[in-house]
């Protein structure tokens, strides 16, 4: 997973572009086995070689060979017999006068002379890698690719194929003779050695996939997503472009979870009415003002003015500049403490809250995955209860009948408490509450009495359409106590509730403090 550091300085060249996502991914390969037949270089026994070497002088029949060398006519005519079927030897012109054969070195007879030893197909296996996202074949070594466990072990993402299972008529000859011989150089000893002649067939396939970190950023007028893809600190350049391509039509790239429900509900319902108006209010007023107070127009830049020589015009002038300004810095004052949130600024948050909380942290969010509870969030749920710290997790929506989306998600939701109460059964001085609230729609973040953010980010997985894109998800975030205190009673008290089993709905094994 990309740092934080990291994904900021990534922001600084995404120019027109805002952070979007940053996850673990698998790119997948398939694994094939080829049945190929390579030319490989055979020696001839000594007796051909000498038979070759004569036909190349002029002793051309078998009679001439056998007066030269004395290896006795049997064994000549059977070493002129096997030169024949290798396509050595050649029968030249029968004499009538002799009734004998006259034979010549073929061109591959006289190459086999000169290279001392003759190419023979041999068949062979060999183990490649096809790229099913570039469509190519890659080098195959065994360290750099993982099973299928191995991705479901990690929690990776699955980037889909972009190419099938492919066959012999998809594989490019000169890149599997390129592969081949750079296998033979990195790896000669395992590498089957010899040029390839030609491929039989491919054996088996089976699927592998390289991890690498992936980050995602959404263009300012949501057209389009840009991905940045990394093997640790090397940068992929090469699938960059094709997964911003693929996303158009495969909005599967980005680790997309199901709609958390059907119904048209109010994400913000816990906030109090006051201050969500007051927070948008005083954000579309201090956009609109600031706009104003930097317009051009006058020597001093007061709104809407041209320059006046008279000495009342300009003081009225800056009577109403002054004043702007006075409004601007009140603005900005009363959203210091209450104000609306971008996307982006909700995992930063989120973070704070586990950091840096004395007492508690209360997170309520209708599901939990692995991609947002990833290792970085795990271990700063496991710091934040070392320092003992209560950490509250309400989650759960409405079932909707036999919706397979649901159930998924819910046993997904149930492998993050798998593993957030591995994390808490090792500490000793915090405490972990989850309860399966099952009627929640609303996202709630809560850090002791100091700031609350109510939203419609979904702080325990990634959330998205893939049918509308990407949601710009909007919250409010506020700083006053009491509020927040209020807000935090009413929700532990629901948690406390499901926890002992007086809620109304039966305590489940997910229920556990």
């Amino acid at each position: 997973m990309r740092k934080r550091w990291q994904i900021e300085a990534l922001m600084q060249e995404m120019v027109g572009f805002t952070f979007l996502h940053s996850y673990e991914a698998a790119l997948p390969f398939y694994e094939c086995w080829l049945e190929v037949r390579l030319l490989q270089r055979q020696a001839l026994s000594p007796l051909d070689r000498m038979v070759l070497a004569c036909a190349a002088k002029g002793f051309d029949t078998i009679e001439a060979v056998d007066l030269v060398l004395g290896a006795g006519r049997g064994d000549v005519r059977s070493a002129f017999s096997a030169l024949l079927s290798l396509d050595l030897l050649a029968e030249s012109e029968h004499s009538q006068h002799t009734d004998r054969w006259h034979y010549r070195p073929t061109d591959r007879g006289f190459e086999t002379l000169s290279e001392d030893g003759f190419l023979v197909p041999i068949p062979s296996r060999i183990r490649v890698i096809y790229d099913a996202e570039l469509g190519r074949l890659v080098p195959s070594l065994r360290n750099l690719y993982i099973t299928s466990t191995d991705v479901t072990k990690r929690a990776l993402h699955v980037i889909p194929a972009a190419f099938a299972r492919p066959s012999v008529n998809d594989l490019d000859w000169a890149s599997l003779r390129r592969y081949l011989k750079e296998m033979q150089r990195i790896d000669p000893k395992r590498a089957p050695q010899g040029e390839l002649h030609d491929v039989v067939r491919i054996t088996n396939v089976s699927p592998v996939y390289r991890q690498c970190d992936v980050v995602a950023f959404d263009a300012s007028d949501h057209s389009s997503v840009a991905f940045r893809v990394f093997d640790g600190d090397a940068p992929l350049r090469e699938y960059d472009d094709v997964l911003s391509r693929r996303f158009i039509d495969v909005r599967e790239i980005l680790p997309l979870v199901a709609q958390e429900d059907s119904a048209s509900t109010d994400d913000r319902s816990l906030l109090p009415k006051d201050l969500a108006d007051g927070a948008e209010r005083a954000s579309a007023e201090l956009s609109e003002l600031q706009t104003l107070v930097e317009a051009p127009g006058s020597p001093d830049g007061a709104p809407g003015a041209e320059a006046m020589p008279s000495a009342p015009a300009e003081s009225t002038t800056r009577k109403e500049r002054d004043a702007l300004k006075k409004r601007v810095s009140e603005l900005e004052s009363q959203l210091a403490s209450v104000r609306p949130l971008e996307v982006s600024e909700h995992r930063p948050l989120l973070e704070k809250a586990l950091k840096h909380a004395r007492e508690r942290v209360l997170i309520v969010s209708p599901w939990l995955t692995r991609t947002a509870f990833d290792a970085e969030l795990l271990d700063l749920v496991g710091r934040a209860l070392r320092r003992g710290i209560t950490v509250y997790i309400g989650w759960g929506i409405p079932a909707r009948g036999d919706n397979p989306a649901d159930a998924r998600q819910e046993r997904e939701s149930e492998r993050v408490i798998a593993r957030l109460e591995d994390i808490a059964s090792r500490q000793t001085r915090g405490t972990l509450k989850i309860a399966k609230l099952g009627d929640t729609h609303e996202k709630v973040l809560i850090s002791d009495t100091r700031f609350a953010v109510v939203t419609s980010f979904n702080w325990g997985s990634f959330r998205g359409d893939p049918n509308r894109g990407f949601r710009q998800e909007r919250g409010i975030y506020f700083e006053i106590a009491e509020r927040v205190e209020e807000l935090a009673s009413e929700l532990v008290s629901k948690i406390d509730r499901v926890l002992t089993g007086s809620s109304g709905q039966p305590p489940t094994d997910a229920n556990q403090a």
